[in-house]
């Protein structure tokens, strides 16, 4: 080898070996309950049309079309951005790396009133039946069209990305016909589309988000006990003003103050508490759509969440001090 293809061999390796380790960190940090959602409001067609920008590039090489249908007004949810834009891109990617030139790639988003979907159908050589069953299983692998590279976990992660946002991630395969990947989000708790595709409905436990808050906290506290109690006491010293805030925008019937104050409420509580954040989400989605008669109702089941988890932490901090 030439001195130049040489270095190309080691730069492509090197870069291999990092997405690898990368990738296992990422399995490792999932298994172990650490998967941590930065919850926030995403225009999710914009999340696939930067994708799909980024993957025609890879597609323009082998000559690939990326046929992408999107619906005519936004779809807005309530999601880790990053996360689900890491789950289209392995499913364009894949679709790029097991395609043959000159086929096609459809990549569509549907809003249906329990979910949205977004779909990656390929032209590719299909999967046979005895490997569906271990595909999202680490480092499964098939045979690729232009000698790209995988670790086999991107499909693991994907999934487990999925399933952390109440989601779940499905392949359907006909060998010499073509694979389709579907990921399916549940509007459920911690999701909403602009409009009433979430139903205002009185605030009830939610006893996964909870159990996932004191896993998050014990996990967190363990790998940073000074950060964590940091956060901590500054969420405590802010739960105060934040339902003065809220509360007095209820009081004054304004459904635009109550969704900001809301919204900031919400943001607030997302890292320490899905259960507190998903009873401002409730009460902003009310807001949001006007539902002024139901405010007073979800706004006291917010304050009495946001209370419990005021004195869930301070327990939680008050035993991790005496541990230490």
């Amino acid at each position: 080898l030439e001195r130049r293809d040489l270095l190309k061999v080691i730069g492509d390796s090197t870069t291999y070996l990092l997405e690898m380790v990368d990738n296992l960190l990422d399995v490792a940090r999932i298994d172990s309950g650490r998967l941590n959602l930065d919850l926030q409001r995403y225009e999710i067609g914009q999340l696939v049309r930067a994708s799909v920008e980024l993957n025609r590039i890879l597609a323009v090489h082998k000559g690939i079309e990326i046929g992408c249908d999107l619906p005519d007004e936004p779809v807005s949810a309530v999601v880790d951005g990053p996360k689900i834009r890491q789950v289209i891109d392995n499913l364009l990617g894949n679709a790029i790396k097991y395609s043959a030139e000159g086929t096609k790639i459809d990549l569509s988003l549907t809003s249906g009133e329990a979910e949205l979907e977004i779909t990656v159908r390929d032209q590719g050589p299909g999967i046979e039946p005895q490997e569906l069953a271990d595909l999202f299983e680490p480092f499964q692998r098939g045979n690729t069209t232009g000698g790209e590279r995988g670790t086999g976990l991107g499909l693991t992660i994907a999934r487990r990305i999925a399933e952390g946002h109440g989601g779940k991630l499905h392949v359907t395969s006909v060998v010499g016909q073509g694979s389709t990947f579907c990921l399916r989000i549940p509007w459920g708790n911690l999701s909403t589309a602009d409009g009433d595709a979430m139903a205002i409905v009185p605030f009830t436990e939610n006893p996964v988000l909870i159990e996932e808050d004191r896993r998050r906290l014990e996990s967190w506290h363990s790998d940073d006990p000074a950060g964590c109690l940091r956060a901590i006491d500054k969420l405590l010293l802010a739960i105060p003003e934040m339902l003065t805030d809220v509360q007095a925008a209820v009081t004054a019937g304004q459904p635009k103050i109550v969704e900001r104050a809301a919204y900031r409420a919400g943001w607030q509580l997302r890292h320490l508490s899905g259960a507190a954040f998903e009873a401002a989400l409730r009460l902003e989605t009310a807001a949001r759509t006007n539902e002024v008669t139901s405010m007073p109702a979800i706004w006291q089941a917010f304050e009495a969440k946001t209370r419990t988890v005021q004195m869930d932490l301070v327990s939680f901090r008050d035993a991790a001090t005496d541990r230490s």
